[in-house]
């Protein structure tokens, strides 16, 4: 059986899949037994936790949106509306505005039922 790759934990493989294609993995509904195996790849220094509301690519994605602090190219909706340069745009750029905040509102709207959801079923 040389040069062949054999796994011996297919359910890591899936996990790790997961955290390749999205950057992060919420752990709210998975079982037991998948819960195990995140642990035993957190001991081997392999994956992190964090308890933050929104994965990392999501508030990136909200910083570069409301404001500037992070990223020097951001939309900064949030500055352009408070420093009063808003009233000067575009209609397509109140569109594209709009568009994005509504976006950044689902956002929290989905991470906020799912928290109420897991924390009614447990």
């Amino acid at each position: 059986m040389a040069n062949q790759i054999r796994f011996t934990n297919p359910t890591s493989i899936s996990f790790y899949y997961l955290l390749w294609e999205k950057g992060y993995l919420s752990t709210l509904y998975l079982s037991e037994s998948d819960l195990k195996v995140i642990e035993e790849e957190n001991v081997k220094g392999n994956v992190k936790y964090s308890n933050t509301l929104f994965s990392k690519q999501e508030s990136d994605y909200i910083s570069y949106i409301m404001d500037n602090k992070k990223f020097s190219n951001a939309l900064a909706i949030r500055n352009k509306i408070t420093h009063g340069s808003y009233g000067k745009k575009q209609d397509s750029d109140y569109k594209s505005y709009y568009l994005e905040l509504l976006m950044i509102l689902i956002i929290f709207t989905v991470r906020i039922n799912e928290e109420l959801d897991c924390y009614k079923s447990n």
